[in-house]
């Protein structure tokens, strides 16, 4: 049966338990959010050997409108990217849908804002796909075990982070390049990223050469790169520049 079906799997109960901590959540009742099918089948049978139950694995938030059961989970398992969704619009999807249900974010994105903005919009917890299976279990415990506030998500500030969630969030800016970047640097970054001469840049913000050099150094400094290349492929792959042709700057 094709994953937008929103294959069931097993024989889901209803879920009561108490709240108490990790330990007490031996088992627990999961639902999978993944366009990949490869991939949640593999999660999916990696969970059941460690005895919890994945009630169903869909492929988009939207499949989880019609989705038999849903309130009978513990906690959604979903990445962030979706095609139609941006940022972390798939997060606020769910959480609309399932306003009592605990969200666990397991993505490939190492992107600290995106992460950020996944946590504040309704996620409880977040996990990279660069993690084992060990790891990834002990975060859904704990948000399972955290206390939560019918109708109003969770109580307090408490947010899970995996172990390198948090490595990533909490690295130096200069490493993860969110450190604020000045207006002329992003417009710097963003043009030679459509792939501008150094000329051409100064041309176009109507700078000298020598500047946009000073510029361009400031950005190997602050995004602890060493080249052209290395900065446009480190901009694109977390989010700096929009990337399709027409590279513009985002907000920091």
């Amino acid at each position: 049966m094709p994953i937008s079906e929103h294959r069931p799997i097993g024989n889901a109960t209803s879920s009561t338990r108490p709240l108490g901590s990790e330990e007490e959540w031996e088992r627990m009742q999961i639902i999978i959010c993944d366009e990949h099918l490869m991939f949640s089948e593999a999660l999916s049978s990696l969970l059941a050997k460690r005895g919890h139950r994945v009630l169903a694995r869909i492929s988009t938030p939207d499949e989880a409108i019609d989705l038999p059961g849903r309130d009978e989970a513990d906690v959604w398992l979903t990445e962030l990217e979706f095609a139609g969704y941006e940022g972390a619009a798939a997060v606020r999807r769910l959480r609309s849908l399932t306003p009592d249900l605990p969200i666990v974010v397991f993505t490939a994105r190492h992107d600290m804002d995106l992460l950020h903005r996944a946590l504040e919009d309704g996620a409880d917890g977040v996990a990279l796909k660069t993690e084992g299976i060990d790891e990834v279990e002990r975060l859904l415990r704990r948000v399972c075990a955290l206390p939560f506030k019918a109708k109003h998500g969770r109580v307090g500030p408490d947010k899970a982070w995996s172990q390198r969630a948090r490595a990533t969030v909490h690295r130096p800016a200069n490493r993860l390049g969110t450190q604020t970047l000045t207006q002329k640097e992003q417009e710097v970054m963003a043009l030679l990223a459509r792939g501008e001469s150094t000329a051409a840049v100064a041309s176009g913000l109507g700078v000298s050469v020598s500047t946009v050099r000073t510029h361009l150094q400031h950005l190997y400094v602050k995004l602890d790169v060493h080249s052209r290349l290395e900065l446009v492929a480190f901009a694109v792959r977390n989010g700096m520049v929009r990337f399709d042709g027409t590279a513009e700057a985002m907000s920091a």
